[in-house]
């Protein structure tokens, strides 16, 4: 079976993450990558592994690409989706994908518009480390979803295929869904240092024998 090629841009941790998965399943293949910086894009390949391309922009990078990842920082996935749409870089592309917990597929509008591409977002609800550390701990993790009609069981499958958990949610409650991880992932650490703070003022040793 040919595999889908798909392409990522913006090659943190969450990328590098996903990349590693993608490159190793049976239906995808990692084709091209792009990052605001060389360097780390040259790590991204070299931590996922196999023949990836590495484009100097990500208008290039998205036209080798079937699904497009963009899984750059929350403050400029839109930009760069209108500038890829604006240049038509999604020509080859039947999937567009974000990888915010906060922002609904609706902010990569301009690939719809313009490219009459299938877009949706795909949301691990896990906090990334180091990617070597992350991809040992990902199996398993539960993974929001929502986008346009067609592109969802596409992207359930692709979850699939991550050996992520889907879990289909209300586009217009991402922000809802959005504040619930964080008060899980940081609050209960900051809940549980208050507690203990508490508990030597009131006469609790650091360590009980």
């Amino acid at each position: 079976m040919k595999k889908i090629n798909v392409v990522i841009l913006g090659t943190g941790r969450v990328g590098q993450t996903l990349g590693y998965f993608l490159q190793r399943s049976r239906r995808y293949q990692v084709k091209a990558l792009w990052n605001r910086t060389l360097k780390r894009a040259r790590q991204a390949a070299k931590f996922i592994g196999g023949p990836i391309e590495i484009k100097n922009d990500p208008v290039r990078a998205a036209r080798a690409g079937e699904i497009i990842f963009i899984t750059t920082s929350d403050g400029v996935i839109k930009k760069i989706c209108d500038t890829v749409a604006f240049h038509n870089g999604f020509t080859s592309s039947r999937l567009v994908l974000h990888c915010s917990g906060n922002f609904s597929s609706a902010i990569l509008k301009s690939a719809r518009k313009l490219a009459g591409v299938q877009i949706g977002s795909c949301h691990p609800l896990q906090t990334f480390a180091r990617p070597s550390e992350s991809v040992k701990n990902f199996s398993g993790t539960y993974c929001s979803y929502e986008g346009t009609r067609r592109a969802l069981p596409e992207i359930k499958s692709l979850i699939k295929n991550l050996k992520g958990i889907p879990v289909k949610i209300n586009p217009d409650q991402k922000p809802l869904y959005h504040i619930a991880g964080v008060i899980i992932s940081n609050y209960l650490v900051t809940l549980l240092e208050g507690g203990q703070r508490f508990l030597r003022r009131a006469g609790f040793p650091e360590k009980i024998t």
